[in-house]
């Protein structure tokens, strides 16, 4: 067929199988151990019966997952939220198959936007580009071999963002221990509350009929690790000119959320930098310093983990969320060093928060090399560019003959 390499067919999948949904099993019903079952998204536990004594090939049809891919497990029951591939031909590769399937995107499949679903009726629409079937076997053998590497390649680069945060954590300790100052001086053991020259202040709550024009409002989600997000992401507030000058941030003001999951209460946002006017929603405190203190040094101090544990020390707690007070902000305890010990600790930390920043724009990089890599080896097999072929294999057109002598058979 035109555009397709020589010896290869197109064909439909219900030319080589015969797609079913199964009868589904409730959860009730399932057990710990016995025949596995497969569910929309793999193995969801076992039966006392298999619907499939051989493998097979499913098919997600139901749900966000919809077109997902799995190769079941000899003697295995495929629930109703999959179509399985049943009297799956002998005469294909199912490898090739399932290969053939992931790299098929199923948009011409699935319908529904609601409830995205796959129909036998859709699955008509899905074409197959069936070569040789040595060829079929040498393809799946080469992307076992391909993507089995990048796979490995992806699960390194997976722990690098854990590893990066580990650094960025240990760089803080080590800054609010004393171990990145070059001086001997000795540090003061003060009250965040007589470091401040304004604040503790709760931000405005204003009902979300108010949002959509006004001023920009800083919210909870709108810093993180220390810094404030892109500027363009703030929502806008409509309030009135005294509630601005109330509430009106300053550069070097201190955000702490006070408010959330124990996971996020306490983290804090320095404002380096105010492109225009912004103000501060109510789950989060203000603070301003005074000059025995560098904002960028309170920063590292609450970023880090004595900081963090210090300001939660007297977190009030309820349900799905925890609490800290103006009380118990002023009441953290720091060690100080002197201002210029504090600029040296600033100056160190920043370096070597930038080695890991070029560490995390390489790891961006590289994952995002990686995930394009596997589509287009995917789309190199699937152009027969992937392995040599072999002008003595039997073209795919006699294999696709066979295969309907036998069904007619």
């Amino acid at each position: 067929m035109s555009g397709l390499p020589a010896g290869w067919c197109e064909t439909s999948i219900f030319e080589i199988s015969k797609p079913k949904q199964w009868k589904t099993i409730p959860k009730k019903k399932l057990l710990s151990q016995g025949y596995t079952v497969y569910g929309a998204n793999g193995i969801i536990g076992y039966y006392s019966e298999y619907t499939h004594l051989n493998r097979t090939l499913m098919i997600t049809c139901r749900g966000a997952s919809c077109g997902n891919v799995h190769i079941s497990l000899p003697k295995s029951y495929i629930n109703g939220n999959a179509m399985a591939l049943d009297n799956f031909s002998s005469q294909i590769s199912i490898e090739y198959v399932y290969y053939f399937l992931k790299h098929d995107d199923f948009k011409n499949v699935i319908s529904g936007s609601a409830q995205p679903q796959i129909t036998q009726e859709g699955l008509k629409k899905l074409k197959l580009k069936i070569p040789p079937l040595n060829e079929q076997i040498r393809i799946a053998n080469k992307l076992d071999s391909l993507l089995g590497k990048l796979e490995a390649t992806q699960k390194r680069l997976d722990k690098i963002p854990t590893l990066l945060k580990r650094y960025r954590q240990s760089v803080l300790a080590a800054a609010t221990s004393g171990k990145l100052s070059i001086s001997q001086h000795s540090w003061n053991e003060m009250r965040l509350g007589d470091l401040l020259s304004n604040g503790p202040q709760n931000g405005i709550y204003k009902p979300s009929n108010l949002y959509g024009t006004g001023i920009k409002i800083i919210r909870i989600d709108g810093f993180y690790e220390g810094k404030l997000q892109d500027w363009d992401t703030f929502k806008r507030v409509d309030i009135s000119k005294q509630e601005k000058e109330k509430w009106k941030l300053n550069l070097n003001d201190i955000l702490i959320n006070r408010v959330n999951s124990i996971e996020y209460l306490g983290k804090c946002g320095l404002v380096e930098e105010l492109p225009e006017n912004a103000v501060f929603e109510s789950n989060i405190m203000r603070i301003s310093l005074n000059d025995y203190i560098l904002p960028h040094y309170l920063r590292i101090f609450l970023t880090s983990p004595i900081g963090i544990s210090r300001l939660r020390a007297n977190a009030k707690h309820a349900v799905n969320q925890a609490s800290i007070n103006q009380g118990d902000v002023k009441n953290c305890t720091i060690e100080l060093p002197s201002l210029k010990e504090q600029k040296q600790i600033v100056k160190r930390v920043e370096a070597l928060f930038k080695l890991a920043d070029q560490a995390e724009q390489h790891y961006q990089a590289a994952k995002l090399r990686t995930d394009k890599l596997t589509q287009s080896i995917l789309a190199k097999a699937f152009r027969g560019e992937l392995v040599p072929q072999a002008p003595n294999d039997e073209p795919a057109s006699e294999l696709l003959a066979q295969i309907q002598a036998e069904k007619d058979k």
